[in-house]
């Protein structure tokens, strides 16, 4: 039980310092949007690598922030039922929504290796193969140079 408690500390801790993290990301984010936006309207000019980064900082920062929020349990919920339950049943709700979570990002594990094959076949570079020319079909151009 000692190496678990030991366990949890340091997952904690490293929480802790992701969520600092995540923090100086929605300050860096903060800056390259007002940047982006003083440039486009004041300049009237924008690049498209500065919308980029922004999409890609708001994505590290849902993904860093996502842990230490649950730490703190800090995530929004919809406190029609919640607060009126129990300790327990607060325990519950979290359990389900966390649960729910966690599948949906099992799933989506799972299908990396199918989209990475994909991916590596360059399905925009890939001419299709004619119906006819397909081993197994049968048609009269394909029937015609068999019994040649």
């Amino acid at each position: 039980m000692a190496i678990l408690l030991a366990v949890v500390r340091w997952i904690d801790r490293l929480n802790g310092w992701v969520g600092k993290l995540a923090g100086y990301i929605a300050l860096l984010m903060v800056l390259v949007v007002t940047v982006d936006v003083i440039m486009r309207y004041a300049f009237n000019t924008t690049f498209v690598a500065v919308q980029e980064l922004e999409w890609h900082l708001f994505g590290v920062l849902f993904l860093l922030g996502a842990g230490y929020t649950l730490m703190v349990d800090g995530h929004v919920r919809v406190d029609v039922f919640y607060q009126r339950l129990s300790p327990k049943g607060q325990a519950w709700i979290n359990l389900l929504a966390c649960s729910s979570f966690c599948c949906r990002v099992a799933v989506w594990c799972s299908s990396l290796p199918g989209s990475s094959s994909t991916w590596r076949l360059r399905p925009g570079k890939v001419r299709p193969i004619p119906v006819d020319s397909r081993p197994g079909t049968c048609s009269s151009s394909s029937s015609r140079s068999a019994s040649r």
